[in-house]
């Protein structure tokens, strides 16, 4: 994640928000909403296309992001945070500085980790945010710190 510095009497770092254009795949029948976490799929060495994250998504070797756009089509490019600061879907327990993680419960929402690391298919469950606010109602679209590719280390638990 990259940062840049706040000039001025208040000072601070804000993170530096990146975001890309991926093709759409299965969005006719998992339509794509903004807030939506998608999950990034390699296709020919490449980086290039998006879906919906389903409940069973959330493995270490897996890239998300959050879309920007909304779509209903296979073929549709929509624009995606994958690091950065974003208004993410996500669980009512998903709340300020706490880690997230894609939810075991709602497809396409960020839901708190617990401390005993969630399993998915049998390895550690990926965090991919800390909450910047307190989620009030499961569906909200919540402020996070997010970082799709690489995700954040959380250590030993």
């Amino acid at each position: 994640m990259n940062y840049s510095s706040i000039n001025g009497p208040a000072g601070g770092v804000e993170p530096v928000n990146v975001d890309v254009f991926l093709n759409t795949t299965d969005a006719t029948a998992n339509a794509i909403a903004i807030g939506d976490v998608v999950l990034i799929e390699p296709v020919a060495g490449k980086l290039t296309t998006a879906k919906v994250a389903v409940v069973a998504n959330g493995l270490p070797s897996e890239m998300f992001g959050v879309a920007l756009q909304a779509s209903v089509s296979n073929t549709a490019k929509i624009q995606v945070r994958v690091s950065g600061i974003a208004k993410v879907k996500c669980h009512e327990d998903a709340d300020a500085n706490k880690p997230l993680g894609v939810s075991g419960a709602d497809a396409a929402h960020l839901a708190l980790m617990t401390t005993t690391v969630p399993a998915v298919g049998g390895a550690y469950a990926k965090q991919i945010g800390i909450g910047l606010v307190n989620t009030t109602t499961t569906g909200d679209l919540t402020s996070v710190l997010l970082e799709g590719i690489d995700g954040f280390s959380r250590g030993a638990e």
